[in-house]
């Protein structure tokens, strides 16, 4: 399931302040962000999916205000930014499906490997569409920064690496015998195709229409989107990777930027400046549900949702979601490193 982006950015950006050319300064060499990322991602192999409302302190949002406006102006649209990364990730992707009994085959045979090509060219066309134009510099920044970011063989390695000996021989040969199977092919052709750049924005409006029109027309059918939503943790897992990546960016920049803070203070200015991310992620997942399955009968979905939730779909998207993540935050940690490194704000 294609969840996009560009949607969440363009809103997020809207309220971005003047950017102002930034001052060189010196900066700590450390890092500000501890080993373990602030939000675990929920799981239904005996995670947490709560987390996500509660454990973090309560914070003086007037002390956090006054730390907050020492930052550079433009610091806080660009951690934003990285809230997008995750949310270009289909989370049920899809390609023509070939045998496979490995990780690797697996995540090739489900279009695992093209959908990583595209998170780096996504990014790029999300901010290029953004309103309003940054200064020049923060543009070559960016372009600078972007270079060697979510490399694709680079995160598919690390992933597979993280991803080892989780799943079961049982496991793989199911989630195989579903990917080969006529459902399997018809489901993931299905995804590529709304995944195409000429289908996204069919895909925006239309997916809009047909959802509106569920409740009164196949009020079933949006409760089974729903539930396949659920099974995969779309919405929880989305938030929970995107809070992390951009906790990981604005970490980086506030240390940067000589402005560190608590971890339980960024944790909260970051949620301050994404309110609403929860909502755009949880209605692109089912607009994008709207579209891409508007033509498959309730018998296959409910097929298709009967293999999300089994024990091998189940294993598969849980160990597959939890390494993502953890690739992506350190993409985006990377990211923000080198970005303040193309401005001036601290030596590579």
């Amino acid at each position: 399931m294609m969840v996009t982006a560009k949607m969440i950015l363009l809103r997020l950006l809207r309220a971005r302040a003047a950017m102002g050319n930034p001052a060189h300064r010196s900066c700590p060499a450390h890092s500000f962000l501890p080993p373990a990322p602030p939000v675990k991602l929920p799981t239904r192999q005996g995670g947490n999916p709560s987390c996500l409302r509660q454990g973090f302190p309560a914070v003086s949002m007037d002390h956090l205000s006054r730390g907050a406006s020492k930052m550079p102006s433009f610091l806080p649209p660009l951690t934003r930014m990285a809230l997008v990364l995750y949310c270009l990730v289909p989370l049920i992707a899809g390609t023509v499906a070939a045998p496979a009994q490995t990780i690797g085959e697996i995540n090739n045979a489900n279009g695992f490997h093209e959908m990583l090509m595209g998170i780096g060219p996504g990014f790029t066309a999300a901010v290029k569409s953004a309103p309003g134009t940054p200064p020049q510099k923060v543009q070559d920044a960016l372009a600078a920064a972007m270079e060697g970011a979510f490399d694709p063989e680079k995160m598919e390695a690390a992933i597979e690496a993280r991803m080892a000996d989780k799943l079961s021989a049982r496991d793989l040969s199911e989630l195989a015998s579903f990917y080969a199977s006529p459902l399997g092919r018809r489901v993931t052709a299905l995804e590529i195709q709304a995944s195409s750049p000429q289908a996204r924005e069919a895909k925006k409006i239309g997916g809009a229409k047909i959802l509106d029109e569920l409740p009164s027309r196949d009020p079933a059918r949006l409760a089974l989107y729903r539930k396949m939503m659920d099974d995969i943790s779309a919405v929880d897992t989305g938030e929970a990777v995107g809070l992390n990546m951009g906790y990981a960016m604005l970490s980086e920049m506030l240390g940067a930027a000589g402005k560190p803070l608590p971890d339980d203070q960024v944790m909260a200015l970051l949620r301050k400046q994404t309110e609403g991310l929860r909502r755009d992620i949880a209605n692109d997942a089912m607009e994008s549900a709207a579209y891409i399955y508007r033509d498959m009968s309730m018998a296959d979905l409910k097929l298709y949702e009967a293999f999300l939730a089994s024990p091998a779909g189940s294993r598969y998207y849980d160990q597959m979601q939890v390494a993502l993540g953890a690739v992506m935050t350190d993409e985006a940690r990377s990211f923000g490193h080198r970005f303040f490194v193309a401005l001036g704000y601290r030596k590579a």
